[in-house]
């Protein structure tokens, strides 16, 4: 999935990124953002991402939503309980 917004889904975690000369402003622009609840930090993104990026990302997401309902319609996706699901990804965040 890639939008013409470079880094909007980056998948390497933020910590992990080469910022070049203005890492450890960055770095401290992540450590206060860690520090906002997941609203306060929708509220930051909203305000600073490019509206462009936004709706390129929303019309990625539109897309791979498509993508998926038709392997799920076509039987080349397999559904799992919503409890296994979960129980997995709270397993990967808590080993974080």
């Amino acid at each position: 999935m890639a939008t013409g917004c470079p880094g909007v889904l980056d998948r390497r975690r933020a910590a992990d990124q080469d910022f070049g000369m203005s890492s450890a402003a960055v770095r401290h622009a992540i450590a206060l953002a860690s520090a906002l609840s997941e609203d306060e930090r929708r509220v930051v993104v909203d305000a600073i991402a490019p509206k462009e990026c936004l709706a390129s990302l929303a019309d990625d997401w539109e897309a791979e939503i498509a993508r998926r309902v038709e392997r799920v319609r076509a039987g080349r996706s397999e559904a799992k309980p919503a409890d296994e699901v979960f129980e997995r990804l709270d397993s990967k965040l808590r080993t974080r």
